[in-house]
């Protein structure tokens, strides 16, 4: 289940404060992204993480929505990775003093995050569905033939 809380405030207690910071797992999975002011988006969300996240809506500090299905995503490991995302947008400008953003590729809306792995650099990026559909090629080549 995905879900995106979206705050009545541009910060929350609790919750990452400030646009582009991402809570991350201890495995370094991210699993909460400030990708927009007042808008949090909890990829695979686990049990504990979603009651915190209903407990913010119960108390009128905002709305949360299943957006299950709203972003295919795919991760980005290694130089390949890298080269694919350099492809695609300028990653040190958009994730400059971030570790998440909210973006367009390809005319995609899209999601981009930094993952936290053995100290190297590696991304996940969630497309749109709508429009992840219509790129050419595979699921597993989606990110690979897009140059």
């Amino acid at each position: 289940m995905d879900l995106e809380f979206v705050g009545f405030q541009s910060a929350m207690v609790g919750l990452p404060a400030a646009p582009g910071q991402v809570r991350y797992a201890d495995s370094g999975e991210p699993v909460l992204l400030h990708h927009a002011p007042g808008r949090w988006f909890a990829p695979a969300v686990d049990e504990t993480l979603r009651l915190e996240l209903e407990a913010l809506a119960a108390t009128g500090a905002g709305a949360l929505f299943d957006v299950t299905g709203k972003f295919r995503s795919w991760r980005l490991d290694g130089a390949e990775g890298r080269l694919w995302l350099a492809q695609q947008c300028e990653v040190a400008t958009v994730l400059a003093c971030r570790d998440c953003a909210a973006l367009t590729l390809f005319d995609c809306p899209a999601l981009l995050t930094k993952r936290q792995l053995d100290g190297h650099e590696n991304f996940v990026v969630w497309l749109a569905s709508s429009a992840a559909e219509a790129l050419p090629g595979s699921v597993a080549e989606c990110c690979k033939n897009t140059t």
